[in-house]
């Protein structure tokens, strides 16, 4: 599905940019998690870090600004343990 919309690289994941997650050719559209082609985990947690690059980018394109947020490939969660 994601070939046959023109928005797959070569792996069949959505062509984003690894640290701002916008598409590479179509600046309009944003991707995360499992389909995105960034160098991380394919996990919930991978995605999850993931969400706050996402929203201020998209929110900085609609404005009309560059997206300015990086993604880190930060993919898990902090756990606290207390002895």
């Amino acid at each position: 599905m994601i070939a046959k919309a023109g928005l797959a690289d070569s792996t069949g994941l959505v062509d984003v940019d690894p640290q701002t997650l916008q598409h590479r050719k179509y600046s309009n559209v944003f991707s995360l998690g499992d389909v995105a082609n960034t160098p991380t985990t394919k996990t919930f947690w991978g995605g999850f870090n993931q969400v706050s690059v996402l929203r201020n980018n998209i929110e900085k394109t609609l404005n009309g600004h560059s997206p300015n947020a990086k993604y880190d490939g930060h993919s898990t969660a902090d756990l606290l343990i207390e002895p």
